[in-house]
C-alpha cells in the first residue's frame, strides 16, 4: 500500500511533495473537521441579549468586558449589534451621557432590562420542573 492510498483509506488530505536538489520534502496536512456554527460564541444555546442582561444584572459594564466576559477575543459585530437594539429597546443605556464615545463608557441595566431578568428567570424555573409537577408547579392530572 503506498502513502496515496493509505491517506485515501483513513479519509485524511493527500500528502503533497516536493523536490529540489535531489531532495524530497512530503507535507501531511491533517484533516480538517468543519467548524460547526456551535463553537461559536453568538450561537450557543442562550442568546446575547439574555448574557449581556444577566452580565449588567451585576454591575454596568465596558464593551470590551462585556466582550471578555461572553468569550470573544474581540469586540464581534455580532455584539455591537445587540448593544445597538437593547440601547434602542431601552433595556440597558450609557452611564456617562455626556461623553458617548469615552473609552471608559459603561453599559447599565435599566428597568426594562431588570423586568427580563425577572421573566427569564421564571421561564426558566418553569421549565425546569419535572414532568410531573408541570408548569404551575402542581402535581399534574
Amino acid at each position: 500500500m503506498n502513502i496515496i492510498d493509505w491517506s485515501k483509506k483513513n479519509g485524511n488530505p493527500i500528502p503533497k511533495w516536493n523536490e529540489k536538489m535531489q531532495t524530497v520534502s512530503i507535507i501531511f496536512r491533517p484533516v480538517r473537521i468543519k467548524s460547526s456554527q456551535q463553537n461559536r460564541p453568538e450561537s450557543r444555546p442562550e442568546s446575547i441579549k439574555e448574557k449581556i442582561t444577566r452580565l449588567l444584572f451585576e454591575k454596568p459594564l465596558s464593551k470590551s468586558e462585556i466582550a471578555k466576559n461572553l468569550g470573544y477575543n474581540k469586540i464581534s459585530g455580532a455584539l455591537k449589534r445587540t448593544l445597538k437594539d437593547m440601547l434602542k429597546d431601552e433595556i440597558i443605556a450609557y452611564t456617562n451621557l455626556d461623553k458617548l464615545n469615552s473609552r471608559l463608557q459603561k453599559y447599565k441595566l435599566l428597568d426594562n432590562g431588570l423586568s427580563e431578568i425577572a421573566t427569564l428567570f421564571k421561564i426558566k424555573k418553569d421549565l425546569s420542573l419535572g414532568p410531573s409537577q408541570g408548569l404551575s408547579g402542581g402535581p399534574s392530572r
